[in-house]
């Protein structure tokens, strides 16, 4: 039973409270409708009242929860702070300090764990001289070549993870119109996207952002937790052999350069109101990282960062983290099993796509499996492949993201051209248990023709594809 009121946004409030009925999450979705009215509702500068205070908070939350808006009473004398842009952490305290000596004036950053973007070094190990440098090399040199090999490892990992994400959109909401509003990505979806021909995946239409960030904010939008989910494989190959200890971390987010808002229909999702999982990486000299393959969604750029910054700048708070062991489920090591690289590990019924091993993950699966040997055959490892030399490494670098995006495409296409499978017997999963691995095909003329036809049909087709050294 509801009260009457005299409040003009009385019934606006009533209509949707009546709604909650029928809704999963009844509280957010009251707090979505509080910010919507928030965004659009002018409020006097001298309104101190209640309402006035608690729309102005769900507003600032709305925005991006930044530092120099964090005052929700009346305006003040001074007006407001200036606003500081957060698409970056601030540059390195070490900047401007020698390593060695501790002087303060003519510094060079050491170019092997130096971080930056563009100009802006978010992490730099600095010295006033030549000498000073190769004197600390020998305190220096685990740090540096750790932070090279999980910084090089995290981008590489970010820029095959995005193609993932670009051709595996979720169905749910298929996006018409992407545009900036109000300091936020503004995201305008098709509110039935169930009238829509039938689609096993949805490719992301980056066409429509005007920029690039803009579309990429759009595309990794509430999707941080795929990383290890979706790409976990991928994970596993680059990530896990720089760290000594993982740990998966839910924050609340703070200063977010621009924020996403997702209208669909007439239903709202602001991703400043949600939580964000990020990966924190202790590498075996004892520094702690963090890695954010999705912070680009509230307008961020940096990949990998110390955490000491990045919980300053970044983290509203920690709601929980834990601790990530390694994965083998549905993963096999191609150090210690026999693995054809151009077979997936799959438990169920091959001519649907398993519950328990969804779509997503069943495409990186298998590019992972094809790279790996062939990373461990020309470099020697994972390991040996991130030490490379800058232009070496830049090089074969290209090799690995190309044949990573170009097997991700086929396998998407494969399954959005209702893929024909077929099930060959002899696979094990990575605990060795008896299972079925998936051959992937396309080519009609093989459809009546005996297995090692398929494999040989497939098997051509594949490794043309996902052949690293490939133009």
């Amino acid at each position: 039973m509801f009260r009457q009121s005299t409040d003009p946004d009385f019934d606006y409030l009533l209509e949707h409270a009546r709604k909650t009925e029928s809704e999963p999450e009844p509280a957010r979705y009251i707090i979505q409708q509080l910010v919507v009215l928030a965004l659009t509702k002018d409020m006097a500068d001298n309104d101190d009242s209640p309402k006035a205070r608690y729309l102005r908070f769900c507003r600032w939350m709305a925005q991006g929860r930044k530092d120099e808006t964090a005052n929700f009473g009346p305006a003040s004398g001074t007006g407001p702070a200036p606003m500081v842009s957060k698409a970056l952490l601030p540059e390195s305290t070490t900047l401007h300090q020698c390593a060695e000596c501790g002087k303060q004036s003519g510094m060079m950053s050491c170019s092997g764990c130096l971080i930056q973007n563009g100009e802006h070094k978010t992490f730099a190990t600095s010295y006033c001289s030549k000498t000073c440098q190769a004197k600390h090399w020998r305190k220096h040199k685990g740090l540096c070549r750790q932070m090279q090999q999980i910084h090089r490892a995290m981008s590489l990992f970010q820029e095959i993870f995005e193609h993932l994400l670009t051709l595996t959109y979720p169905g749910g909401h298929i996006p018409k119109e992407i545009t900036e509003e109000n300091g936020m990505v503004l995201m305008k979806c098709d509110p039935y996207p169930s009238q829509r021909p039938g689609q096993a995946l949805f490719r992301f239409p980056h066409e429509l952002a005007p920029s690039t960030d803009i579309g990429r904010a759009a595309l990794t939008h509430s999707r941080c937790w795929e990383a290890l989910s979706r790409a976990r494989t991928l994970f596993e190959m680059l990530i896990r052999p720089s760290c000594a200890r993982i740990q998966n971390v839910l924050i609340e987010p703070k200063n977010m350069e621009r924020p996403v808002h997702i209208a669909h229909g007439e239903w709202d999702e602001y991703n400043a109101l949600l939580g964000h999982e990020i990966i924190l990486a202790t590498l075996s000299c004892g520094m702690t990282v963090v890695l954010d393959p999705t912070g680009i969604q509230f307008g961020w750029k940096d990949l990998t960062s110390p955490w000491s910054m990045y919980k300053e700048h970044r983290v509203h708070r920690v709601a929980n983290a834990k601790d990530l062991g390694p994965n083998t489920t549905g993963f096999q090591d191609v150090d210690s099993h026999e693995v054809n690289p151009f077979a997936c590990v799959f438990g169920s019924d091959p001519t649907e796509i398993s519950s328990r091993v969804r779509k997503e993950q069943l495409l990186m699966e298998t590019v992972v499996l094809s790279l790996q040997p062939q990373i461990k055959r020309r470099f020697g490892g994972v390991a040996e492949f991130l030490r490379l030399k800058e232009a070496e490494f830049k090089v074969a670098r290209a090799g690995v993201t190309a044949a990573a995006q170009r097997g991700l495409t086929m396998l998407a296409g494969e399954i959005n051209n209702s893929a024909q499978w077929k099930v060959l017997s002899g696979a094990t999963t990575a605990q060795g248990d008896s299972g079925k691995e998936i051959i992937w095909f396309t080519n009609r003329a093989a459809s009546n023709s005996d297995d090692d036809t398929r494999r040989r049909v497939w098997k051509a087709r594949w490794d043309s594809v996902v052949d690293i050294e490939a133009n």
